[in-house]
This record gives C-alpha cells, sequence and structure tokens, in this order.
C-alpha cells in the first residue's frame, strides 16, 4: 500500500485558507456580535481546526482585528490598478474616498462598527482597535498621499495624519455614523456626498 505524504501547504493554498478563516470570523461576528462568537464557532463554521486559526492569531482580539484591518486595506486596495493608483496623489486620495464612502453604507461594515461600539465596554480591546489612528492602515495610506500632496505643494503644511482623519470624517465618517444610527443611505447619494465633501477640503486645506 503506498502511502501519500501530506506536506505542508503552499503559500497559495495558506493564503486562501486564511481567507476562508476571515470571511467566516467577519460574518459571524457581525452576525452574532463579539461575546457571542467563538473560536471553536469559526473554526467549526470554516472547516478548519482550532489550531489552524491559533497559528495565525493569538487569540480572538487579534482575529477581531484582522479582520478590520483586511476590510480597510481591500478599500484601499480594491481595484487600484483602475482607479486608485492612477494620477497625482489627490487623485488616487480622492479614489479612496470615494471607495471608503461606499464601504461605509455596506451593510456588513454597518453591523461590524455597531456591534463594536455595543460591545467596547465589556471589551475594550475593540475600542482600541478603531481609536487608534496609528494602527489604521487606512489612515496611514491616506497619510501618506497627504503628505505628497503636501510636497507637491498642493496642500498645507499640517499634520498629514490629522487632514487623513478630518477627511475620511467627512467622507465615510459622517456616512457610517447615520447608517449605524438606522439612517437609510441610498448607494446612488454616495458619490455626491463625497464630491461635495472633497470640495470643502480642498476649500479648507489648500496652500494660503
Amino acid at each position: 500500500m503506498i502511502q501519500v505524504r501530506v506536506g505542508r501547504p503552499s503559500s497559495d493554498q495558506s493564503a486562501q485558507l486564511t481567507d476562508k478563516v476571515l470571511d467566516t470570523a467577519m460574518r459571524l461576528f457581525a452576525g452574532r456580535g463579539y461575546e457571542a462568537t467563538s473560536i471553536a464557532a469559526i473554526a467549526t463554521e470554516a472547516r478548519v481546526g482550532k489550531h489552524t486559526i491559533y497559528r495565525r492569531y493569538a487569540d480572538k482580539a487579534a482575529l477581531f482585528k484582522a479582520c478590520v484591518d483586511r476590510t480597510m486595506l481591500t478599500i484601499v486596495e480594491a481595484r487600484a490598478g483602475e482607479d486608485g493608483d492612477t494620477g497625482g496623489p489627490l487623485d488616487r486620495l480622492k479614489a479612496i474616498m470615494v471607495r471608503a464612502a461606499h464601504a461605509a453604507v455596506d451593510q456588513q461594515m454597518v453591523a461590524l462598527y455597531r456591534m463594536s461600539i455595543a460591545e467596547a465596554l465589556r471589551f475594550p480591546e475593540i475600542a482600541s482597535i478603531f481609536n487608534d489612528p496609528g494602527r489604521d492602515p487606512l489612515i496611514a495610506r491616506c497619510a501618506e498621499l497627504v503628505r505628497q500632496g503636501q510636497q507637491r505643494g498642493e496642500l498645507r503644511p499640517e499634520d498629514p495624519f490629522l487632514l487623513a482623519e478630518l477627511l475620511l470624517e467627512m467622507t465615510a465618517g459622517i456616512l457610517l455614523q447615520w447608517c449605524v444610527a438606522g439612517r437609510k443611505v441610498e448607494v446612488g447619494d454616495v458619490a455626491p456626498w463625497v464630491e461635495r465633501s472633497w470640495r470643502l477640503f480642498i476649500d479648507g486645506a489648500a496652500p494660503r
């Protein structure tokens, strides 16, 4: 009888497995809440062993943070070849704002954010994920584009992270807050809102 040797998964297989775990965790966190979602439940739903998850993430908080980070990075990188990496830094920054605003009205994102607010007092590690700009890859990417715009003389020499935070709050942040509070925002309303917010930002942040 020939024994089949099972080797380590390839890098592609490992990446696919990670995506499967994160997809499952994101769905359960958004649907059940943080407390009611266990590593065991995620492993069962994803049809993987718990050790597969713990090899990647130290605990549930680390897994939740990975879900949030991937969501934010997806916003930054989505359609990068189409509208994310063309034009100057302000063109790319505006493209990210459009994607961020659309993500803010996505029901899964709204559910995840609403859950994080509801459970932040019992689980402060959740609140720290959303309230620490230095750990937010979306803000970091936007701040870098702001910095590039400043170097070109297109924006005032203010703190790039502050300008990035203000811009994101004006565009995606307000939309997300509305959706969390139950206000219905139509997809068709997103682009005009971003355009209006963008003009106000540029008027305020342009060199004097």
